[in-house]
């Protein structure tokens, strides 16, 4: 608590803490009574408001974890403060001059009320802005972490024919006679016509033709 916090929200809200609790001990009035003159401080009746908040905001700046429910206490102590500063200030008479005969009392603000109402303002406003901060940092988390859509898949007419990395041929349907190239050898199918020829080759060559069996007697 000796040193002031780095975040400058709660900076804001620590140093708006502590001046509440320093100006309740400041002259915050000043009542005229006939020949008559005194000051009064904070530390009575409505003015305790402004040390309580002022503690309230230490508390949630220095003891607490800084988050958004912390940020929103403290908003809401620095708008009490000021709320009840209003209402002192605009019924001083009330407020320091109970019991007084009323013709003959006048009451003037002192810089006490001052400090405490700038004071006021730097708490609320701490908070407020501390609140801010973390929702926009909610927002810009939630927009971090959307899903992407998925990418759309582009298909080219002319990637429709794939060719096969192993081969390197592209293959096509042909009818029966066609010539079909795959790799490096060409292959001709054709259709066979007319009957098969039968090749009689023995291993020992062809033989000459018999002699006819109705060869004449004359010689």
């Amino acid at each position: 608590m000796s040193t002031l916090p780095t975040d400058p929200n709660k900076r804001l809200a620590a140093i708006g803490g502590g001046l509440l609790i320093v100006s309740a001990f400041l002259p915050w009035a000043t009542i005229d009574v006939l020949e008559t003159s005194m000051s009064s401080n904070g530390l009575t009746g409505i003015g305790y408001s402004a040390p309580l908040t002022g503690c309230v905001a230490l508390w949630m700046v220095y003891f607490r974890e800084w988050r958004p429910y912390e940020a929103k206490v403290t908003a809401a102590a620095g708008g009490i403060s000021l709320v009840s500063l209003g209402i002192i200030y605009t019924s001083l008479e009330n407020v320091f001059a109970v019991g007084q005969p009323a013709n003959h009392v006048s009451v003037s603000p002192e810089i006490g009320l001052y400090v405490a109402a700038l004071a006021g303002g730097l708490v609320t406003l701490g908070g407020y802005r501390g609140l801010q901060a973390f929702g926009s940092g909610s927002t810009a988390v939630s927009s971090d972490t959307a899903t992407p859509s998925p990418p759309t898949t582009a298909t080219s007419s002319s990637q429709s024919a794939q060719t096969s990395p192993s081969t390197g041929s592209t293959a096509t349907d042909q009818p029966v006679g066609a010539t079909s190239t795959s790799g490096p050898e060409t292959v001709t199918a054709s259709p066979q016509s007319g009957p098969p020829t039968n090749d009689t080759t023995s291993g020992q060559g062809h033989s000459s033709p018999e002699p006819s069996a109705t060869q004449s007697d004359a010689r």
